[in-house]
């Protein structure tokens, strides 16, 4: 792979301790992949060394060698590391299954090692994202996604960290067997009231029109939005992907996921909260100046989801200028 750093360092001391200061930085261009190896090398025969020598002059210059050798005690380390966001580390843990490891993050350590060999380590490492896919030989994959509030903590002893890691994995599963109790149910108009709301929510993902695109770059979607009973909700690039946050509130952050034309699906960060759409409005001039949410407040089933619903409010807020 690629490995991008810039480094600063002095050697000083002598030969038998050596004395390193250095400050490293790992930029973001950095993306590199290690195999573990299968099996460990070693030597197994040493036998077989020739070395020629000037029968006629054994004392000649070319042939005469001199060996000088300086017994090492040890070594003073300090080194300051710093790691850019992007930088990415891939660990291919088996190549015959395709196990493998990726993560990207920053973070920040200070590490020292005295003449004696004892080695201090010191930093957070804060996950900015990656994954863990294990394979059974094509049979089960399994592909867990690294949270971004992950991190890794060093207080001392390199081999002693401490692990704060969230995964997440995705599945797509059916859920009939959440809806059995009311699919199945012995009242004729329980199960007759799902058929009727599970269709009309299949009448709004079908008159999705999925082969369109947003009408001005995702960039140009972004700002802050005002509106004089919500207040202000931002939209703004995050790790990729167009996000709303309203009131400035963590636990009402969600990504904007396209769903036609300008309009788009807020999936919220917070499970407990309900999915809703938006509409992005242009101008005469053909730019973003204010945004609809429709927000939904009482599905009309909520096992269905979110929508249909028979209760909505409709907020326009307009772009700051």
């Amino acid at each position: 792979g690629k490995a991008s750093f810039n480094a600063d360092a002095t050697l000083t001391g002598d030969m038998l301790v050596p004395k390193l200061d250095a400050n490293i930085i790992v930029n973001d261009a950095t993306d590199i992949t290690y195999i573990l190896p299968s099996s460990s090398v070693s030597i197994e025969e040493r036998d077989g060394v020739v070395v020629f020598v000037n029968r006629e002059n054994r004392d000649a210059i070319l042939t005469q060698t001199a060996e000088k050798t300086a017994t090492l005690t040890g070594l003073d380390v300090r080194a300051f590391l710093t790691i850019g966001k992007e930088a990415k580390v891939k660990i291919i843990i088996d190549q015959e299954t395709g196990d493998n490891f990726e993560v990207y993050g920053a973070g920040e350590f200070d590490f020292t090692m005295n003449p004696t060999g004892r080695m201090n380590l010191s930093g957070i490492y804060n996950v900015a994202g990656g994954h863990y896919e294990m394979n059974l030989y094509n049979l089960v994959n399994r592909r867990f996604e690294l949270a971004p509030e992950s991190r890794v903590s060093w207080s001392g002893d390199p081999f002693d960290a401490k692990l704060d890691i969230k995964a997440v994995y995705n599945l797509k599963a059916s859920a009939s067997a959440l809806m059995a109790p009311i699919s199945s149910g012995a009242d004729p108009s329980v199960k007759n009231r799902y058929k009727q709301v599970q269709q009309l929510r299949d009448e709004v993902h079908n008159a999705r029109n999925i082969n369109t695109q947003p009408t001005l770059n995702t960039t140009s979607y972004t700002g802050n939005y005002l509106s004089d009973a919500y207040g202000k909700i931002e939209v703004k690039m995050k790790d990729k992907q167009l996000t709303i946050r309203l009131w400035n509130d963590s636990d009402m952050e969600g990504i904007l996921e396209h769903w036609h034309y300008d309009t788009f699906r807020i999936v919220w960060k917070n499970k407990a909260l309900r999915e809703e759409f938006m509409q992005f409005h242009l101008d005469k001039d053909g730019k973003i100046d204010a945004l609809n949410i429709e927000f939904v407040l009482r599905p009309m089933l909520l096992q269905v989801g979110a929508y249909p619903s028979n209760y909505t409010h409709t907020e326009r807020f307009t772009k700051e200028k």
